[in-house]
């Protein structure tokens, strides 16, 4: 179904808007932030194809400060990602021990 623009965006604009699929957000949806929150659409592969490509062109196209903004983001999180696995798994741990006392104590 297709319906009337909602919005429309400058390039530099939709670079900062537009939030392409993530395990985060869910790898089905392309996100854009407008008013007060973010909307989800479902986009096919070869429309979030094309989207990448506008948000690489534009990220380029911003100059060297925008490309080592964007790797300084990918390093945080993968730094953040790494960091959490060894607290989720002892969380995990602790879980299932204080579960297993408790069982055995009642």
């Amino acid at each position: 179904m297709k319906g009337l623009p909602v919005a429309e965006f400058s390039p530099e604009e939709a670079l900062r808007r537009f939030q392409l699929p993530s395990l985060f957000w869910g790898i089905k949806y392309f996100n854009i932030r407008m008013f007060s929150g973010f909307f989800r659409f479902e986009v096919t592969r070869h429309g979030l194809e094309e989207l990448e490509a506008f948000t690489n062109r534009m990220t380029v196209a911003a100059g060297p400060d925008a490309i080592q903004a964007v790797k300084r983001r990918a390093i945080r999180d993968t730094a953040i990602g790494v960091g959490l696995v060894p607290l989720l798994v002892a969380a995990g741990i602790v879980h299932l021990f204080c579960f297993d006392v408790c069982i055995k104590k009642s």
